[in-house]
């Protein structure tokens, strides 16, 4: 089963330890595959010079309509600012290491598997760390000492940038048929 539904509540500090431990060994190894194993995977400058074009006008088409002009602009700021974001290496990302995609043995507490490879790429480790600001800050927080040794506060703050990434395509696809804009402003207010 996932680990949709494990209560870190009722985890002893032990069991914990161990969940967090299977984690960041995980991450290590798939952090430190050579990069040159996964050229394929790179892209090409003036391929992402195109998507980001692409990206910023696909933004202005779908919220024109929607939003007022200092929200598109508060977005817009936020998209300039992830598109020249420079992380300290690219490693080998899974992208989406959340509970619904590690496969969990509750008898044993133990890590079966981490699932759902498809949005795997180059890029900044911090990636692999966004869905972890949905467990308790305490539990995020060990998380990333077991990982880096020490609480990096650049660390933390790239990965929590990182987090609001999801609620561009959210933002960019609600549908305001039922006039529901008080959700979209809210969305956009967390930027």
């Amino acid at each position: 089963e996932t680990m949709e539904k494990l209560d870190f509540s009722q985890l002893s500090q032990k069991t914990l330890d161990h969940i967090l431990d299977e984690v960041v060994q995980f991450l290590k190894e798939l952090h430190n595959i050579p990069v040159e194993e996964f050229a394929f995977l790179k892209t090409k400058d003036s391929d992402y010079e195109k998507y980001k074009s692409a990206f910023k006008k696909e933004m202005d088409v779908r919220l024109e309509w929607k939003v007022a002009q200092i929200q598109i602009d508060k977005l817009k700021k936020y998209i300039n600012d992830l598109f020249a974001l420079q992380f300290d290496s690219n490693v080998l990302v899974h992208t989406d290491v959340q509970q619904k995609n590690i496969i969990f043995d509750y008898v044993k507490n133990n890590i079966n598997w981490i699932i759902d490879f498809s949005d795997c790429r180059l890029s900044g480790r911090e990636q692999d760390f966004v869905h972890f600001l949905d467990w308790w800050e305490e539990i995020f927080n060990k998380l990333i000492i077991k990982y880096l040794w020490s609480l990096d506060k650049n660390f933390i703050n790239t990965v929590k940038f990182l987090s609001k990434k999801p609620l561009i395509f959210e933002i960019m696809n609600d549908d305001i048929y039922e006039n529901n804009f008080d959700g979209l402003y809210e969305k956009i207010n967390k930027f």
